[in-house]
C-alpha cells in the first residue's frame, strides 16, 4: 500500500493474501485502476489506509458491506456531525437502537494522521416510533461506520431487506414490535400518525389476505407471501372490533430483485390490513422509498435556496441606485436619475429664483447651465449597454427625449424673457410729458406760483 494514487514513493503497509480490505474510493492513475482502501489489523490497533492496484484484488461484495439507501440500527453510541470532517460541528449524539438511513458515502482522510482515515456515512436519523412524531426524520448529518480499530458502530442488517421478516418473527410480542401497540398506548391512532402512507413501498411480514373492498369481511381475492414488496396506493382507517380503528390499504405487488418468482407469476392487488387483530405489524413500517424522498426534498430545498440567492432585490428603484453608488465618488452627489428629482433653488445673476433642471415644478435649465448632467447621462446609457442591448436602446431614446424637452423649455423661457423686455420698453415709450412751467433757478422742479 502506498500513500499516493501513483503507487510510488514510501510504502505505508503490506497487504497479505486473503486479507479483507475496505474499499473507500477508486480512480484511474497512469492507465490503471487503483483503489483507496483500509487494511485490516489485529484487534485494538488503528487501521491504516493507502492506495493499491485493484487488479491485485479479487473484487466481490461481502455480506457486511455498507449500502446506499439501506437502513441500519445503531449498535454503539455515535456522534452525528455537520459534514464529513471528523472535526466538524456536533449535531446530535445518537443512542443505540435508533435507526439511520444512508444517503451518501464519504471518506475522511488526513494525510498527516493516516490512522484517522474513516468511512463516513451521510445519514438521516429516522424519527422515533415512525410516524408518532409526525415527521419521518429528525436530523441529517455524518457519522462513522466503524471506529479506528474496525469495530462496527451500526448493526449491519439492512432493515429494508428481506431480513426484516426474520427480525419481525423474532420480535413479535415485544414492546417495540408494533406501531399500533405504541400508538394505541398513546391514544393517537390516526392517518397522520400511522407509519404507512399512500405512495410508499413496504415489505410484507406475514401471510396477507387481499380483499375486494375496504370492508374487513369483503370477498377474498388472493394472498401475499412474507417477503413480498407492495406499493400502497390508498389507505383508510376502518372500524375494527379488536383494535377499535385499523388502517386498511389498497396495495399492488411489485417485483423485488431479492425474491424469486415462479414462471407466469401475476402481481396481486387488493385491500389488506396493515396490522393484525392483536396489533402486530403485517406490513413493515419502513418505507423502502424513503431515501429517494429525502434526497428529492434536499434537492428541492437547495434549488429554492439557490433561486432566492440569485433573485434581484425587490426594493424601490431609487433605493437600489442610491445603494449602488460609490460613497467615495464625489460626482455621485450631483448625479440625477430618472424618477428622482431635487427641488433645490439657486440664485441667478439677475436675482431670479431658478430650479434645477429636471424638476417638474420649474422651467428647465439650458444644457450649457448643467454640463455635469449632460455628461453623465451617456455614461449611464453606456453602462446599461454592457448589461443589456435593449436597456441601452431605451436609455438612448430617453436621453434624446430629455434633450429635446430641454431645448423646447429653454426656447420658451428665452422667448418669455424677450417678451418681458419689450413690455418694459413699451411702458417707457408711452410716458406722457406735459409742458408746464416750473422753477429752474434751483433745480427743485416746483411749479411757479400763480
Amino acid at each position: 500500500m502506498y500513500d499516493n494514487p501513483k503507487l510510488s514513493g514510501p510504502e505505508v503497509f503490506e497487504v497479505k493474501c486473503n486479507d479483507v480490505v475496505l474499499l473507500l474510493r477508486h480512480q484511474i492513475s497512469n492507465g490503471s485502476v487503483v483503489g483507496f482502501v483500509v487494511a485490516p489489523t489485529t484487534d485494538g490497533q488503528q487501521r491504516v489506509a493507502g492506495w493499491i492496484p485493484l487488479q491485485a484484488v479479487r473484487q466481490s461484495r461481502l455480506e457486511d458491506s455498507w449500502e446506499m439507501g439501506a437502513r441500519y440500527r445503531v449498535k454503539h453510541p455515535s456522534t452525528l456531525r455537520a459534514n464529513v470532517n471528523l472535526s466538524s460541528a456536533v449535531i446530535k449524539e445518537i443512542q443505540p437502537l435508533r435507526e439511520v438511513l444512508i444517503l451518501e458515502l464519504g471518506v475522511h482522510h488526513n494525510p498527516e494522521v493516516p490512522a484517522q482515515t474513516r468511512l463516513r456515512l451521510k445519514v438521516c436519523l429516522c424519527a422515533l416510533d415512525g410516524g408518532v412524531n409526525n415527521s419521518k426524520w429528525e436530523a441529517i448529518g455524518w457519522l462513522s461506520a466503524e471506529t479506528g480499530a474496525g469495530d462496527k458502530l451500526l448493526d449491519q442488517t439492512d432493515l429494508l431487506s428481506i431480513d426484516a421478516v426474520k427480525l419481525h418473527r423474532a420480535s413479535v410480542g415485544g414492546a417495540r414490535s408494533s406501531a399500533m401497540m405504541r400508538l394505541s398506548a398513546r391514544n393517537s391512532v390516526s392517518l397522520t400518525t400511522i407509519p404507512w402512507e399512500a405512495g410508499g413501498k413496504y415489505r410484507v411480514l406475514e401471510k396477507l389476505q387481499l380483499r375486494e373492498s375496504a370492508e374487513l369481511n369483503s370477498k377474498k381475492l388472493s394472498q401475499l407471501s412474507p417477503g413480498a414488496s407492495v406499493m400502497v396506493n390508498e389507505i383508510h382507517m376502518t372500524e375494527c372490533p379488536f383494535l377499535g380503528r385499523c388502517p386498511i390499504a389498497y396495495v399492488e405487488e411489485v417485483q423485488d430483485a431479492t425474491k424469486q418468482y415462479k414462471k407466469g407469476h401475476k402481481r396481486h392487488r387488493g385491500w389488506c390490513r396493515c396490522a393484525g387483530k392483536d396489533g402486530r405489524n403485517l406490513l413493515c413500517e419502513r418505507d423502502q422509498l424513503e431515501c429517494d424522498k429525502i434526497n428529492a426534498h434536499l434537492r428541492a430545498a437547495a434549488q429554492k435556496k439557490l433561486q432566492v440567492s440569485t433573485q434581484p432585490s425587490t426594493g424601490s428603484g431609487a433605493a437600489q441606485k442610491q445603494a449602488a453608488r460609490d460613497p467615495n465618488d464625489e460626482d455621485n452627489s450631483d448625479e440625477w436619475t430618472d424618477g428622482s428629482y431635487e427641488d433645490e433653488e439657486s440664485e441667478s445673476e439677475e436675482g431670479d429664483s431658478e430650479y434645477e433642471e429636471g424638476s417638474p415644478k420649474s422651467p428647465a435649465k439650458s444644457p450649457a447651465q448643467s454640463p455635469d448632467s449632460a455628461k453623465k447621462l451617456p455614461a449611464a446609457a453606456k453602462s446599461a449597454s454592457k448589461d443589456n442591448p435593449a436597456d441601452a436602446a431605451a436609455a438612448d431614446a430617453l436621453a434624446a427625449e430629455k434633450d429635446r424637452k430641454k431645448e423646447e423649455d429653454f426656447g420658451k423661457k428665452l422667448q418669455a424673457m424677450e417678451i418681458g423686455a419689450k413690455e418694459d420698453k413699451m411702458v417707457d415709450d408711452k410716458t406722457i410729458i406735459q409742458d408746464k412751467g416750473f422753477c429752474g433757478a434751483c433745480g427743485c422742479g416746483a411749479q411757479p406760483m400763480k
